[in-house]
């Protein structure tokens, strides 16, 4: 094995090993961080600013490791355990299609509302990024994971399935750091929320 391999093979490992003993604490740094650097990428390859707006980042970060990163440790094992069809084909599609109804646009709308109220935004500037960029980031992701969780829950053991899906997701969160910095135009932060996030 070359020594470029063995760093991958050793943090592969440990991650896998760490999985395992504390699955949840697992799940939310590591969908903290690949949340956090979905937004970076946007910032500065997508956006190309000079300088990083580290509140913003935050903001990220704080949905990926309080709200997704537990969000998906209880829905693929709770996914798993609600489709009890024989058939491995007809269970796998049932899967995707329960996750996309129900999960996809669960997510999505957490997205908005939790980016409003750690920017500040009252429930109408809440309310006005929902009405202007909910749709449009479900249609969005209708567009991605369907394809993307039909491949990954056919090949990959349940185990495995979170870290094959926050591979994929650096993309899409840089997509819809993108995207809510376009809806945030038409919202203004609150005065009434002194907030360290806000920008």
């Amino acid at each position: 094995m070359t020594t470029r391999i063995r760093p991958w093979v050793r943090a592969f490992r440990w991650y896998s090993t760490n999985l395992e003993r504390n699955p949840f604490l697992v799940k939310s740094v590591s969908t903290a961080t690949i949340v956090a650097l979905g937004d970076i990428a946007c910032q500065k390859l997508i956006e190309k600013k000079p300088q990083l707006d580290r509140a913003r980042t935050l903001r990220m970060l704080i949905h990926g490791g309080l709200i997704m990163g537990p969000a998906l440790s209880f829905w693929h094992p709770f996914l798993e355990r609600l489709v009890k069809i024989r058939q491995p084909h007809i269970a796998l599609i049932c899967r995707v299609a329960i996750d996309q109804a129900v999960f996809a646009p669960s997510v999505v709308g957490m997205f908005f509302i939790s980016q409003g109220l750690l920017s500040g935004c009252s429930l109408v500037e809440v309310q006005e990024r929902l009405n202007t960029g909910y749709r449009t980031a479900l249609f969005n992701s209708w567009k991605l994971w369907p394809i993307s969780n039909l491949i990954i829950f056919y090949l990959f053991p349940l185990h495995y399935r979170f870290l094959m899906g926050n591979i994929i997701s650096l993309g899409w969160n840089t997509y819809l750091s993108f995207l809510n910095q376009r809806v945030a135009s038409l919202a203004v932060a609150s005065p009434s929320i002194p907030l360290i996030l806000r920008n």
